[in-house]
């Protein structure tokens, strides 16, 4: 119970802080960070999309493999059995 407590307590002296930086932040300075924020999300989603586009590449190229390596165990086998 303690622990909640103690979480509790943090949570509500962290929305003080931001309110108080709130109040002292003029409005220009908001409405610049928000544009960097913005910014650097766009940027961040940008590369998330070439990541994810490289690993679906990769992950085909590994599907690739497999199919051809399984076509060659089969045939082998089939050989075997012969």
């Amino acid at each position: 119970m303690a622990v909640a407590q103690v979480a509790a307590n943090k949570v509500a002296a962290s929305k003080n802080r931001g309110l108080i930086l709130n109040q002292q932040t003029p409005e220009g300075e908001k409405e610049k960070k928000i544009r960097e924020l913005t910014s650097e999300l766009e940027n961040t989603n940008e590369r998330c999309e070439v990541y994810r586009a490289n690993l679906l590449a990769v992950l085909r190229e590994m599907e690739d493999q497999k199919l051809k390596l399984s076509v060659k165990v089969q045939n082998a086998r089939l050989t075997l059995k012969e």
